[in-house]
């Protein structure tokens, strides 16, 4: 079983060295060698920390984790800009909303002023405004 493993281990290190843009895994070395977790972590304990190891020493690591940040931090911006965005829409929906009631105010107003005395037009040349 050992001598499996550590033919498995071999393998994924060749593999990993010459393909450096795979990243291995412990389920891809457990399957390598055609044995469980358990039967890996209990000949090779050290398993975990190899395949650290391993994905440190790539060359795109340290960029793929600065990426991650970078891409991180744009996303908090994205939301914090989402969040305004939403702030300013409820914003003009309520400003937008008291226009509408002001401009249904006003009408009303205005049906009750005619009906009170007449047309507009007709009170208007009444007083002699037109």
């Amino acid at each position: 079983m050992a001598e499996r493993i550590a033919a498995a281990l071999a393998r994924a290190s060749e593999r990993f060295a010459t393909h450096p843009s795979e990243r291995p895994t412990i389920a891809a070395l457990c399957r390598s060698a055609g044995v469980s977790r358990n039967t890996l972590y209990r000949f090779y304990p050290e398993a975990l920390a190899t395949i650290r190891q391993w994905r440190a020493r790539s060359p795109e690591s340290a960029t793929e984790h600065a990426r991650i940040r970078h891409l991180r931090a744009e996303l908090t911006r994205a939301n914090l800009l989402v969040q305004h965005l939403s702030a300013l829409l409820d914003h003009y929906a309520r400003a937008y909303q008291e226009a509408q009631d002001l401009l249904s105010r006003r009408e009303r107003e205005l049906a009750e002023l005619r009906r009170s005395r007449g047309s507009l037009p007709t009170a208007l040349r009444r007083a002699g405004l037109t």
